[in-house]
């Protein structure tokens, strides 16, 4: 049975990279390695001028761009790093570990303060304009903060073993997990929470349409949709052959961009409701881990296993 699974995934992605050969791949124009000691969480600053990466080592880098010179460095966990936001206009960052951290730093490296939450940490974020920050759990909580002193705001137990992703959408206030128990959770600004359909596989990563009105998971895959009014639950075939790891929305919730493990490494632009192949990134040597987009849509980092960083300016023309 092993050996036809691996016969058959040979099949499907020669087929997939066939039918990919009539679109160019966009090459990266940083490719940075050794940048961390194996995969790396990503994200940028509001200015669109820094990226930051945590590593499994638990280091915190900030990058300037477009040149990619690291411009500070230090050992913010003693466990993988599992959160990155910016706040303060860029000047200072929370983040998240897997030690169970919730830190607040300034830019530079300097600890403004710490909690040590109940577990350890899989996911985080925030919203700074309601001054609050979510957290995901190894135990399967999801919990609530205050931004400015970190004090425990409530406590929702919603999945049976680890949290593996949250989203949040501001505007309506709706929460959203999914965990290793397969279940897909909302909980809305009145603490009210109801399980959406589960998908056949895991949900790896999540995100809301811009508008709130859909929830987007990712697979082995797959793509899942859910339209929250109904709750109905649609699967999106996609070139990826692999866990698509994270997923976040980009031009104004027209595409996706994605990225995959296990048999596969691609980093795409996808139609998010078709699963169709927009643009075609570079693909990484290892197991892709994370992607991000920055705030003006102007470059688009990824990461890998193989302790990689890449970064596109979709501003050039190169390819």
């Amino acid at each position: 049975m092993e050996t036809i699974f691996k016969i058959l995934n040979t099949f499907l992605v020669l087929s997939m990279l066939t039918a990919c050969q009539t679109m160019p791949q966009r090459v990266a124009d940083l490719d940075i390695e050794d940048a961390h000691s194996g995969g790396a969480l990503i994200r940028f600053d509001q200015s669109n001028q820094t990226l930051a990466s945590g590593g499994w080592e638990g280091l915190i880098k900030l990058r300037a761009l477009p040149d990619g010179k690291v411009i500070h460095a230090w050992q913010a966990h003693d466990d993988s790093v599992n959160g990155i936001v910016f706040i303060k206009q860029g000047k200072h960052i929370i983040s998240a570990g897997y030690d169970g951290h919730l830190k607040h730093w300034a830019r530079h490296g300097y600890l403004v303060k710490q909690r040590l939450l109940s577990s350890p940490i899989t996911d985080m974020l925030l919203d700074e304009s309601k001054g609050l920050v979510m957290t995901a759990h190894a135990d399967g909580s999801v919990q609530r903060h205050r931004l400015s002193d970190f004090k425990p705001l409530k406590h929702y137990q919603v999945h049976k073993g680890a949290v593996r992703a949250l989203t949040w959408h501001s505007k309506t206030q709706q929460l959203a997990s999914s965990g290793h128990d397969g279940r897909i959770v909302i909980i809305d600004r009145n603490d009210n929470s109801r399980q959406l359909p589960s998908p056949a596989t895991d949900a790896w990563s999540l995100a809301f349409t811009p508008d709130g009105t859909y929830l987007f998971g990712s697979g082995w895959f797959d793509l899942f949709s859910w339209q929250l009014k109904s709750g109905k639950l649609s699967v999106i075939d996609t070139p990826h052959r692999g866990i698509i790891k994270e997923i976040q929305f980009a031009q104004q919730g027209q595409v996706l961009a994605t990225i995959s493990r296990q048999t596969d490494s691609s980093v795409y632009y996808l139609e998010p409701f078709t699963g169709k192949i927009v643009k075609i990134f570079q693909r990484h040597e290892l197991c892709g881990e994370h992607i991000r987009v920055s705030p003006n849509g102007r470059y688009l980092a990824s990461s890998s296993d193989d302790a990689s960083l890449r970064v596109w300016d979709l501003n050039s023309d190169k390819q």
